[in-house]
């Protein structure tokens, strides 16, 4: 929050007093799991768009999530290679062992529709999951073993030796940056007071915390090292301590004074331009209102608004053209014939509409008129009962052909992506891809209703 989100010690403190509760609406969560974003100005002096993500305390139900905003990021700044934006997923080594969707998500980083380059992954080693020692929290040595699938670099680095950390965080990123692959760092460490500061860690981990207590800090080992190497002497260091301790104690004092510091607003980047919502504002004013004000308002209210949603015959005729011809040296499927004769049919209003031809004609004209739309799901393509048809496998050497990926005029996109078969991470990417990419209409298609039960998480 403070030495990588640029807040402030006050902001930290605020926290801790209780802060805001008006800043805090929406935010029901503790204080280690809101999130934050800066622009940093790098010492060459460029500009990074930094954001944590707000992280619910369903453990690794976030990591899929900014999986997705990565990509909508990506994807909006047309970074193909995507060398231009990273994430940095951090995580306990309980959670990456015991949470399901850990394991859901490494397996979305090779696939074609879910893939951002590669992710460097850094597991908090804490040696135990709040009291629960490793030997009941995994059948694995090592807590990163479900990294294994991906055949990926994982570096066990040790937390009490910051150069060699810092040496090895440069190295993942060089690394992922090569080779666009995930990179695993396994920090082994430790948490010195237990789960959080009003944690008793001795019930459950005696001997453990026994050693823990008779362990220096790290900034203690580390001030050793550089008194011993002769880069500081014990002035500077005595300096350094009582500097650090100044500033914490003034800006623990102005927030006891003046109260507490404002969050930077979410609304921001993608989002400046959209307002709304009853939190916006909360105003002190008189809320009686007479009787014949609410009546009125309560006539319109239950009126649906007429928005207008049709498009020219003319664009439907186009589009069910374009989508009912088959290009020249494709080799359609023979049962797929009758198909597209069918929506051409509908097409020219001598027959019924039928879901598939209404979904078609929707995402079509969306994308002529500049909107992104991004279809995913257990078999999406296809559609589960055959009713879909969004992309065509050639019948004798499987290209793939999407008739709305080549829809001539449109300013938008249209892409489809068949998922594997994970609700939770897969519904996640597709939310955290949403929250980036405003413009897009982005759907998860459950493949039947109880493929929802494994995604409540994310709803």
């Amino acid at each position: 929050m403070m030495n990588v989100m640029g807040q402030t010690p006050a902001q930290i403190f605020s926290r801790f007093a209780g802060g805001d509760p008006l800043e805090n609406l929406g935010r029901g969560d503790v204080k280690y799991h809101l999130g934050s974003h800066r622009t940093y100005t790098t010492r060459h002096g460029k500009e990074m768009y930094l954001a944590l993500g707000f992280n619910p305390s369903h453990l690794e139900a976030i990591t899929p999530v900014m999986s997705g905003r990565v990509r909508a990021g990506q994807d909006l700044m047309g970074d193909a290679e995507r060398s231009r934006m990273l994430l940095v997923s951090i995580h306990g080594d309980a959670a990456v062992m015991g949470q399901g969707v850990y394991a859901e998500t490494l397996n979305l980083a090779g696939l074609h529709g879910y893939g951002i380059g590669g992710t460097i992954r850094v597991v908090i080693n804490n040696q135990v999951g709040f009291t629960t020692n490793p030997i009941d929290s995994r059948s694995t040595v090592y807590c990163t073993a479900v990294a294994d699938m991906l055949h990926v670099p994982v570096f066990h680095v040790n937390g009490d030796d910051p150069e060699a950390a810092a040496h090895v965080a440069k190295l993942a990123v060089a690394f992922r940056q090569a080779f666009h692959t995930d990179v695993i760092i396994d920090l082994v460490c430790y948490r010195r007071f237990g789960h959080n500061e009003g944690d008793e860690p001795t019930f459950t981990q005696p001997l453990m915390y026994e050693k823990i207590k008779r362990q220096p800090s790290v900034r203690a080992i580390y001030q050793k090292v550089l008194l011993d190497r002769g880069t500081v002497d014990r002035a500077q260091v005595q300096q350094m301590d009582d500097d650090s301790r100044a500033e914490f104690e003034a800006a623990l004092d102005e927030v006891r004074r003046l109260g507490f510091s404002t969050a930077p607003p979410p609304m921001h980047g993608v989002w400046e331009s959209y307002r709304g919502g009853p939190d916006a504002t909360v105003p002190e004013v008189e809320t009686k209102v007479p009787r014949e004000t609410l009546e009125a308002i309560s006539r319109h209210t239950t009126t649906v608004p007429e928005v207008e949603t049709k498009v020219p015959r003319e664009t439907l005729e186009a589009i069910t053209r374009h989508i009912t011809t088959v290009p020249e040296g494709f080799h359609l499927h023979p049962k797929l014939g009758r198909f597209l004769d069918e929506l051409s049919a509908m097409g020219r209003g001598e027959a019924p509409v039928s879901w598939a031809f209404a979904e078609h004609m929707a995402y079509g004209s969306l994308v002529l008129e500049g909107a992104c739309v991004r279809l995913s799901g257990q078999d999406a393509m296809r559609g589960t009962f055959t009713h879909r048809h969004a992309g065509w496998v050639d019948h004798e050497d499987e290209r793939h052909y999407l008739p709305l990926m080549t829809l001539p005029g449109a300013k938008g996109k249209f892409e489809v992506h068949n998922s594997p078969l994970s609700e939770f991470a897969v519904l996640g990417f597709e939310f955290g891809y949403s929250l980036a990419a405003p413009e897009t209409l982005v759907i998860w298609e459950a493949q039947f209703g109880d493929f929802c039960n494994g995604a409540q998480v994310i709803i």
